[in-house]
């Protein structure tokens, strides 16, 4: 293991997308070492990584030696994920195996990011101990992975976490497109009956850093203590951003004909995270206004 008088070193991998964008502002403010690595590349000194090249995985592990590997990176587009599952067993699955089998099992412990969507919706919300159902392509390689995750080594934090949103480069999260689209004068329709936990990016972030600085490990939900509905959800960032709610049209999910099915009643259940961590998780009333001070 590392000295102690040394820093930690963090490999975020897929450092560029907004759960990585936020764990490297958090991580900055405390005593590590960071390296970042994604496919797409927008800082200067983040390294890119494939993790479906396998030897390249390896060799980019074997340099940078981290204490620390944290996996963000994924194929999270639900639909395409449904349309070429092959491609996403590549990224989801296979890709999680690439990075377990480069890292020195003994001395690296891993952060896995996943998702509500390894539940079916049917009783949400979900705590740790509930049964996974998956109901598309995506969902079943999260859970897959989870469980690759949790064969392949005993120090690993899985995280499971839903509807993140926040500041990021790309502006591909919900709010952000939403508020792009409005913006462009666009009718939106937005499901009612999609149920779940909205987290804001780098409140997240702070909590997964302190599950790590604290050496927890197993599954934890880290995710907005407050559930809502998708349109309610959106005619709240209407409503900080200045937008027109009447450009919203709510429809039922089945309306929407998405390629993969969506767990309805879903989100998650956090007590266990609240009850060992100080950092209060906050609802997304706040960190809706915490994203349009930093929304430019």
């Amino acid at each position: 293991m590392v000295n102690a008088d040394m820093k930690k070193k963090v490999f975020i991998i897929g450092a560029s997308g907004m759960i990585g964008e936020a764990l490297h502002k958090i991580y900055s403010r405390k005593e590590y070492d960071i390296v970042g690595g994604d496919k797409e590349v927008l800082e200067n000194d983040c390294m890119f990584v494939d993790i479906t090249e396998r030897d390249s995985v390896r060799r980019l592990i074997s340099q940078v030696k981290p204490d620390i590997v944290t996996l963000t990176a994924a194929l999270s587009h639900v639909d395409y994920c449904e349309e070429f599952p092959q491609e996403s067993e590549k990224v989801n699955v296979d890709g999680v195996q690439n990075v377990l089998d480069a890292i020195d099992k003994e001395k690296v412990s891993i952060v896995y990011f996943s998702s509500d969507y390894i539940f079916d919706g049917l009783n949400g919300p979900y705590a740790e101990i509930d049964e996974p159902n998956p109901l598309c392509v995506y969902g079943r390689h999260k859970l897959i992975a989870e469980k690759l995750v949790q064969n392949a080594l005993k120090n690993y934090l899985i995280i499971r976490t839903t509807w993140v949103y926040g500041p990021e480069a790309r502006g591909k999260n919900f709010v952000l497109s939403l508020v792009t689209r409005l913006k462009n004068k666009e009718r939106i329709k937005v499901p009612f009956d999609q149920i779940g936990s909205p987290t804001y990016s780098e409140n997240l972030a702070e909590v997964v850093e302190e599950l790590v600085q604290k050496g927890k490990t197993g599954i934890y939900n880290v995710a907005g203590p407050v559930l809502v509905d998708r349109y309610s959800f959106a005619r709240e960032i209407c409503r900080v951003f200045g937008l027109p709610e009447n450009m919203l049209l709510p429809v039922t999910t089945q309306e929407l004909r998405q390629k993969a099915k969506r767990p309805l009643k879903a989100g998650l259940k956090v007590h266990k995270v609240m009850k060992e961590m100080e950092t209060p998780l906050i609802g997304y009333e706040a960190g809706l206004r915490f994203t349009r001070k930093s929304y430019v």
